[in-house]
């Protein structure tokens, strides 16, 4: 499971809020080379690490370059990791190591927001774990910029480095799990995605973090044209889901897309949910449902998301944050089934379906969910001059008959 670090503690009471949550490591900021309210000094530094006593790591993240003031720093507070966010010589990290050789050492590798590397990485030769964090270039600030990068960059490097390696940059409760599922790192640190409008420590959003973070990669997402209209992806899904449990599985089938279709379609909804039932799901146990009815999505195993108009069916999921409801369904270890438009707005984006899809609702802003990295295009077979136009390579083709299954 995946390591949750949450930064800038000012006090004991921010402490308190991170323990609460379940957080494995808590970040304490002192010595600084440029102004942030973030940073403490090393009398309140040390009086967080005794409150900890243990409960869990606490990491001293700093910008000083002088290994004397670091090891003097780390002896006087106790923490048990350190957090070099500076241009420091690897002869002043050499000696902070036989020093201290059971204090664990994170180093930092800058992103810009493009996804390109800023620090020369490979003259480090001490390090337990590396940590990816955005950079301001516009002041040079590293850590608590609240930006993100390209996470798509991020994977590839995190593949090629030979140590744990941590993310962060921008993260919040909200994109948390997106970050995770792209990224696949060791580890997570927030800092201003947990604070409130004052700059404190948020309860809720360290509670909501630490959850999601831990529960990202729990939940199945299938993403089909058409459900399962194919014996082969049918086998697929039941190697994924025993086919003797599925009879048992309580189905909310939603349908609200179709409203957003000019012709009565209910003949559609009878024909999807005939294939709800092939896959051997009592019918007893599948609820047709509307988004914005008053409902707990999480009392089923799966949701069934049919096709229709995507675009009043992503209109439909912002009017009511049903997104917050999917995310939350699936970091609960549930199954997720979309058909055509119930799989594109898990994408980043529907840029492409609102060329060809009536936008009646007016949208104007076409980002989707973003719980997969690309835009999904159902019926790519059907849309093959439309994607080659496109001319992009950050698209996930479905085609009818056959799906993508996501654990």
């Amino acid at each position: 499971m995946v390591k949750v670090k949450i930064c800038a503690n000012k006090n004991i009471e921010d402490a308190q809020i991170c323990l609460d949550a379940g957080a494995d490591i808590i970040g304490i900021l002192v010595g600084q080379n440029y102004v942030s309210d973030d940073f403490i000094d090393k009398e309140t530094a040390k009086e967080i690490n005794d409150f900890v006593d243990g409960r869990c790591d606490v990491s001293l993240v700093t910008h000083l370059t002088d290994s004397n003031e670091i090891i003097k720093l780390t002896k006087y507070i106790g923490n048990n990791i350190i957090q070099l966010h500076s241009d420091i010589e690897e002869a002043e990290v050499k000696k902070i190591k036989e020093t201290l050789p059971n204090v664990k050492l994170v180093r930092l590798i800058s992103i810009t927001s493009d996804g390109t590397i800023y620090t020369d990485y490979k003259k480090f030769k001490y390090a337990d774990y590396y940590i990816l964090d955005s950079i301001n270039l516009k002041n040079h600030q590293i850590g608590g910029t609240g930006l993100t990068h390209d996470w798509s960059k991020s994977a590839l490097l995190i593949k090629k480095l030979n140590k744990p390696t941590f993310l962060a940059g921008g993260l919040n409760p909200n994109n948390i799990g997106q970050a995770i599922r792209i990224v696949n790192p060791y580890g997570v640190d927030v800092n201003s995605g947990c604070k409130n409008e004052t700059g404190r420590k948020d309860k809720d959003k360290v509670r909501d973090f630490v959850y999601n973070a831990k529960h990202a990669n729990n939940g199945t997402i299938v993403l089909t044209s058409c459900g399962f209209r194919n014996e082969e992806f049918k086998n697929r899904f039941y190697n994924i889901v025993n086919k003797e449990d599925l009879k048992n599985k309580k189905v909310l089938y939603i349908t609200t897309a179709i409203d957003g279709e000019p012709l009565d379609n209910r003949e559609w909804v009878e024909e999807e949910y005939k294939t709800i039932l092939d896959l051997g799901i009592s019918e007893c146990n599948i609820i047709e449902y509307k988004i914005g009815n008053d409902i707990n999505v999480n009392d089923f195993d799966i949701i069934y998301m049919m096709g229709g108009n995507t675009i009043y069916l992503l209109d439909m999921v912002r009017k009511y944050n049903f997104d917050k409801e999917i995310i939350s369904f699936l970091n609960n270890d549930k199954i997720y089934i979309g058909s055509s438009a119930g799989s594109q707005i898990l994408g980043t984006t529907i840029k492409l379906c609102s060329i060809y899809e009536n936008n009646f609702v007016n949208m104007t802003d076409f980002t989707a969910m973003g719980i997969v990295d690309k835009e999904v295009v159902p019926h790519a077979n059907k849309k093959e001059e439309l994607i080659k136009k496109s001319n992009r390579d950050d698209l996930i083709l479905l085609y009818d008959g056959d799906g993508i299954i996501i654990k």
